[in-house]
């Protein structure tokens, strides 16, 4: 078990409290680290608030934590959030962020999930002729200033793997319709709709097909966001269906430790054209048992190993700098 000091602005949470919120009602509760009362007591200094930008009063801030933490002669671990958390870096703290490219990645960076809702585990689909491969979002620029927005963020992202998640979208959802391999399953949408600000329509409505699209496919297109990650990838797999990858470069949680490739699709951004000959490729081989035990393994992995509660569970129960060091030596 880890010793946590959280350092806090305003209030610091009560000795032995849960360590992270909740969300859509579900408790996430780590056991695995205990929150003492003073920096003396801890292994690390824990700043729980999320980093999204690197501000005068931040960089303010993260110098007076420094400066606690050399007293103590203790480690800082520090969050940075947003979908450009890939940009952000600091080289001098124990550094937790859920969007990174493998290229970028630094030596003191964990990957860490995002906090998703644990959908529903669904019953396995049993294997047919022919598979279905569904998508539910955002995939079509709204407008004309939606399109010149779309090419323009396009052409100044540079290398192809930077761009936006709606370039890579676009470009599998057509590969995906051309194909006699595949049945889709695509509800496109001309909006965000996973903000209340940008949605279009009833917001539980949106949520509940959203939702029906992932049940009733066996497997989901998950490209990127903004961000180098995907929400909508590990929502998949808690409902124990198969996520598409599209990879760009994308550093998942203590990847080399856990095997991702047995329950998912991994299509490199190269291939995305082959889209979908590398998913029929992976279906086809296996039984009808087989690809029921692959969907069980999904749920599984999100459950035991990617839910944000068990993630940190399994996380802090060694000390960090284990997982830094960590390949497939690191038993799990």
């Amino acid at each position: 078990m880890v010793a946590l000091v959280s350092i806090l602005r305003g209030e610091a949470p009560a000795v032995g409290s849960t360590l992270f919120l909740t969300k859509a009602g579900q408790a996430t509760v780590v056991t695995s680290a205990q929150l003492v009362s003073s920096p003396t007591e801890a292994d690390y200094l824990l700043i729980p608030q999320a980093v999204t930008a690197l501000t005068p009063a931040v960089n303010r801030y993260l110098d007076e934590i420094r400066e606690l933490a050399k007293v103590a002669n203790k480690k800082i671990i520090v969050f940075i959030g947003g979908d450009l958390s890939h940009n952000i870096f600091i080289d001098d703290m124990i550094v937790l962020k859920g969007s990174q490219y493998g290229r970028l990645k630094r030596a003191n960076e964990i990957i860490v999930p995002p906090l998703v809702e644990d959908l529903v585990e669904a019953k396995p689909r049993p294997k047919a002729n022919q598979l279905v491969v569904g998508f539910c979002g955002w995939a079509a620029p709204g407008g004309g200033i939606g399109w010149l927005k779309y090419w323009l963020k396009n052409l100044k992202s540079g290398s192809v793997v930077f761009r936006k998640g709606l370039y890579f979208r676009r470009r599998a959802i057509k590969a995906l319709k051309q194909s006699n391999l595949v049945k889709t399953n695509f509800l496109i949408r001309r909006s965000f709709s996973g903000n209340l600000k940008t949605a279009s329509g009833d917001p539980a409505k949106l949520r509940r097909e959203y939702i029906e699209n992932i049940i009733n496919s066996d497997f989901i297109l998950a490209p990127k966001g903004d961000g180098n990650f995907s929400l909508r990838f590990y929502e998949t797999l808690s409902t124990g269906r198969i996520p598409v990858l599209i990879d760009t470069d994308c550093a998942l949680p203590l990847e080399g430790v856990i095997n991702y490739d047995e329950v998912i699709v991994r299509v490199p951004y190269q291939k995305i054209g082959q889209v979908a000959e590398l998913i029929n490729n992976w279906y086809q081989q296996l039984s009808p048992a087989e690809w029921a035990e692959k969907q069980k393994s999904a749920r599984r992995l999100f459950t035991e190993r990617l839910r944000y509660d068990q993630f940190f569970n399994l996380l802090l129960a060694r000390p960090l700098e284990d997982w830094l060091q960590a390949r497939s030596s690191v038993g799990v």
